[in-house]
Order: structure tokens, then sequence, then C-alpha cells
């Protein structure tokens, strides 16, 4: 809506100019614009990705004789510990007699019953 008339020029107050009469319509508000978040499109019944797994070996390759032997007739000196890998604690039972057997007696009973592992956390085959 214009400020001042263009017929006489005289000023426009609520659509009605002041001096002649002449009305102006006022313009139609502009239709308000909303904007939605658009959301990713729903699938229903569609088949599950399939999630590749690196296949870990479930065993050692170490053997479950061997380390028995050695806990058996060496245990005392952490033979079957450092046969494992497991050199920090085969240096603990080398120096302390194998924890004075308690632990080289503790070490053979696990690796009779199968619940001994290796350096990597594997069963002993």
């Amino acid at each position: 809506m214009p400020d001042k008339c263009d017929s006489c020029g005289g000023p426009v107050k609520g659509g009605i100019c002041a001096y002649c009469g002449k009305t102006y319509e006022t313009p139609a508000a502009a239709p308000v614009q909303t904007q939605y978040m658009q959301q990713p499109p729903i699938y229903y019944n569609q088949a599950p990705q399939t999630v590749y797994v690196e296949q870990v070996p479930a065993y050692s390759n170490k053997s479950k004789t061997t380390a028995a032997l050695l806990c058996f007739f060496l245990g005392w000196l952490g033979a079957h510990r450092f046969y494992t890998g497991k050199i920090g604690t085969a240096i603990l039972y080398l120096f302390t007699a194998g924890l004075w057997g308690v632990g080289a007696l503790v070490d053979f009973i696990m690796i009779l019953v199968g619940s001994y592992r290796d350096t990597n956390g594997l069963i002993l085959k």
C-alpha cells in the first residue's frame, strides 16, 4: 500500500486517502511457508544387512600335552609359561620356584582341566 495517494498526493492511512477518499486494497498476505525436516524413507520387510566378522582361531597352536609335561617336570622353573609365551610370569616362577610350588600346581590343574590359556588368550589344543 502506498504512503501517498497517486491521484491527489494526499496521505494514505488505513487504505483510504485522507483528501480524496480513494481506497487502496491491502495486499494479500503471502502464505506462510513452513519447512519440514525431510526424514529418510522407511522400508518395511527389508532383508537384514550382512555383517562380516573376522574369524579368530578358537585354539592356540601350542599343545596341551606338551604344556602339561613341562609343568609337571619343570613347573617350578616356569617352563610351561615360557612355552605358552607368558614371559613375565615365567621369570617370576623362575625366581620364586613356581610361586613356592603353589602356582605350578594351580597351573597344572588348569592345563589338565582345559582352562589354561596362552599369551593371546587362546585355549591350548
